[in-house]
């Protein structure tokens, strides 16, 4: 990086700009594309209506639904290493009010299935999240860290209160 050139990374909410490059535009063009990204962010992401919880972290909000994470796999019929990441998914979201999800906390819930669980599937999870995620079933809303979809989340609420 020479003397001219300037670096700088703007986080808001999900999204993320990066810029790296001469000085000048730092001065000129940033404050433009800056407000011009948050305006088109705000635009297409829907807002996320607050709701009360007890929970003081942020990432969780209440549950109602008491249920085993075994029970949830055989409620959400889990055949398969997509259908237990699901159910594992909604354990989380739905049992546990956990609003994002990890690789490690995904892996434990599975775990947690015994009848359900394969250790293969482990080593499978990255294309198995990959799949969930290009197929709509799950967000992934920063790296690495996932959240059910809404219709997800629904058909899972739904089995689940059956």
């Amino acid at each position: 990086m020479t003397i001219d050139n300037a670096r700088i990374r703007i986080k808001y909410r999900d999204l993320e700009v990066e810029y790296e490059g001469a000085q000048t535009f730092l001065h000129d063009g940033l404050t433009d594309l800056v407000k011009e990204a948050t305006e088109i962010y705000d635009a297409i992401t829907p807002p996320v209506a607050a709701q009360p919880s007890t929970h003081s972290g942020g990432s969780k909000e209440e549950s109602t639904i008491e249920l085993a994470m075994g029970s949830v796999a055989a409620k959400l019929n889990a055949q398969s290493g997509p259908d237990l990441v699901i159910a594992a998914a909604a354990y989380l979201t739905l049992v546990k009010g956990e609003t994002r999800l990890n690789r490690r906390d995904l892996i434990n819930a599975m775990r947690d299935a015994p009848a359900y669980f394969k250790e293969s599937m482990v080593g499978n999870l990255s294309v198995i999240l990959a799949s969930l995620v290009k197929g709509g079933r799950l967000n992934e809303i920063s790296k690495e860290i996932y959240a059910l979809t809404a219709s997800e989340i629904d058909t899972a609420r739904a089995a689940l209160a059956k």
